[in-house]
């Protein structure tokens, strides 16, 4: 079970760019994938001459860079409509190109994870004042969540009485980490998390049409409606590897005596730890398939279905394994994710489940 390093990022695309109108990866409000009525409010949004402050609301990946970007966009393009921006104006080829002089980003300090008083004060502040360039108005995209909340207020009497022209874009995963005082000027936008067709889709339009549909769909599942989890699963050789070893693991146990499990298996989620909840997870899937595959032949259920014939195989040489069986491995597994959670012994608690599983699964 590989390691891999990195964190979930914010997807790329939400839906597909219209290449005949429009330049790179430039989208029209309703070429988003899902969040119908977000993109309700966006086309609205553009026509509002007193809007001048947004906060965009959600999970780390779920696209709030992506959307915050198209609105910013759309200020700035010379002939927007409430599709958006028009993608053909210099403005837009400014913004495209990643020049335009109009478009501020304001999320971390160089080399630092947080956004620092000092800037705040010295670049951010300040810069509000000077005029546009080449547009009618100046967007500041500013990352909330990297400003510690006691200096939030910093901000405060610039977005109470932001100079003409200017416009605040805001991001943070959760509003509670917004001061009241900041919320209270400015609009919040929730990004939902999307369905798995949804994140399909998405993951589809963003390096992901050369997979196989069914390997995709399992990632599209697992990302829980978060697309960026699903572009960093893409982008990551090891979590196939991963799952493949949990399948081999859960496939093997019959043939393995207890030594074997106790020793090497256990050294196996031992080394894994800091991954546990997501390996578990896994075994929790193919567990459940193995139950829906016990219970009918076609399920419509399946989660791993490039796995459908190897789990069929499977049941099909371990005859005694039940579907109470099943039932009682998938117990055994939620109680060591409630063991870790309350952190009592690792060793203990992970002997305890593969000790049950070999139980349920049987052999010798």
């Amino acid at each position: 079970m590989g390691r891999r390093p990195g964190q979930d990022k914010d997807h790329r695309c939400l839906g597909k760019s219209r290449g005949d109108k429009r330049q790179g990866d430039i989208m029209a409000f309703s070429d988003i994938i899902g969040q119908k009525e977000l993109k309700e409010r966006l086309g609205k949004t553009i026509g509002q001459v007193s809007a001048r402050s947004f906060l965009f609301t959600g999970p780390e990946g779920i696209g709030k860079h992506t959307i915050g970007r198209e609105l910013a966009r759309a200020f700035l393009c010379e002939d927007p409509g409430a599709d958006g921006s028009c993608g053909k104006c210099p403005s837009c080829t400014y913004f495209n190109a990643g020049t335009h002089p109009d478009m501020k980003y304001f999320e971390t300090d160089e080399g630092k994870k947080t956004l620092s008083v000092a800037t705040m004060r010295e670049k951010l502040i300040p810069d509000t004042a000077i005029a546009p360039q080449i547009s009618k108005k100046k967007v500041y995209m500013v990352n909330m969540d990297n400003i510690e909340i006691k200096y939030q207020n910093l901000l405060l009497k610039v977005l109470e009485e932001p100079p003409a022209g200017v416009v605040f874009i805001l991001l943070c995963t959760d509003s509670a980490n917004v001061l009241p005082t900041i919320l209270s000027r400015a609009s919040e936008y929730k990004i939902s998390p999307y369905s798995d067709d949804e994140t399909f889709e998405i993951l589809k339009s963003n390096d992901g049409e050369g997979l196989p549909e069914d390997k995709l769909r399992f990632i599209a599942t697992f990302s829980a409606g978060i697309p960026g989890k699903g572009m960093t699963l893409l982008e990551d050789e090891t979590f196939n590897e991963e799952r493949e070893e949990v399948f081999s693991f859960l496939t093997g146990i019959p043939e393995k005596g207890y030594t074997d499990l106790l020793y090497d298996d256990y050294a196996l989620f031992d080394k894994e730890q800091d991954k546990m909840e997501e390996i578990l997870l896994i075994m929790m899937w193919f567990l459940g398939d193995m139950a829906a595959l016990l219970s009918s032949a076609h399920p419509d259920n399946i989660k791993n279905r490039d796995k459908t014939s190897e789990i069929k195989a499977f049941l099909a040489k371990n005859k005694g394994i039940t579907l109470i069986n099943m039932s009682n491995a998938a117990q055994a597994v939620t109680d060591l994710n409630r063991d870790i959670r309350s952190r009592v012994s690792f060793e203990s608690a992970c002997c305890g489940m593969l000790l049950k599983l070999k139980k349920e699964f049987g052999g010798k």
